[in-house]
Parts: C-alpha cells; sequence; structure tokens
C-alpha cells in the first residue's frame, strides 16, 4: 500500500481536524526518510532525524499535544 492510499483512507475523518496544508504536511513528511524511520523502527533515529521530528510536531500546531 502506498502513502498516498493510506492518507485518503481516513482523510475524510480528519477533515475537521486538518486543514489541506496540514495534509500535505503530513504526505511529505513520511514520504521522507526520517518519516519512513518514524513507522518502521523510531529507536533508530539519528540525531538530524529526531531534530526533523521534532520540527515536525511543531508544524503541525499542537496536534500532538507538544
Amino acid at each position: 500500500m502506498t502513502i498516498n492510499q493510506v492518507v485518503r483512507m481516513p482523510a475524510s475523518a480528519y477533515r475537521d481536524s486538518f486543514d489541506k496544508q496540514d495534509i500535505n504536511n503530513l504526505i511529505d513528511f513520511y514520504s521522507s526518510g526520517t518519516g519512513q524511520q518514524v513507522l518502521q523502527d523510531p529507536t533508530k533515529l539519528t540525531k538530524e532525524q529526531n531534530e526533523a521530528l521534532a520540527l515536525f510536531h511543531g508544524s503541525m500546531n499542537g496536534f500532538y499535544g507538544i
């Protein structure tokens, strides 16, 4: 299953929580090397990947409670 397929399935349920830019940010992040590592094994994130993850969380307007 591709990222785009995964995003499309629940997208309608999240329309009240995310705007189009948020969804594009999610797609971009989880398509990146850091996003893929988060999905595969987040315990193996590098320092740079952890920094990118922190920036991503910050960009999601507090959705993650951070």
